[in-house]
C-alpha cells in the first residue's frame, strides 16, 4: 500500500492481519501484525508497557521470529522497528 499524502513513512507497507505471540522482559503476549514494512510493524494487543527502544522479540507463524524494538504505543497496540530489514 502506497503511504498516504501528508505520511511521512519512508517505507511501503501493507495491511495484514498476522497472528503472533511477542516476548517482552519474561512475559508472552498474543497480538497480530495489523500492518507490515520492511522496517517495522503495527501489532494489535497488550502495550508491554515498554519504554522507547525496549526489545521486543516477535514470534511468528512457522517457527520464525524476528528481534525489533518499541517505537511507540497506538490505540489498541503498539508500533516496532525491526532489528534488522525483511
Amino acid at each position: 500500500m502506497p503511504n498516504r499524502a501528508g505520511d511521512s513513512r519512508t517505507a511501503p507497507r501493507c495491511r495484514a492481519r498476522i497472528p503472533i505471540e511477542y516476548c517482552a522482559g519474561d512475559r508472552i503476549y498474543r497480538g497480530a501484525i495489523t500492518e507490515l514494512s520492511s522496517t517495522g510493524a503495527c501489532i494489535t494487543g497488550a502495550w508491554p508497557a515498554a519504554e522507547l527502544g525496549a526489545r521486543i522479540e516477535l514470534r511468528l507463524p512457522a517457527h520464525r521470529r524476528r528481534v525489533c524494538s518499541f517505537v511507540r504505543p497506538i490505540p489498541g497496540g503498539f508500533v516496532v522497528r525491526f532489528a534488522a530489514p525483511i
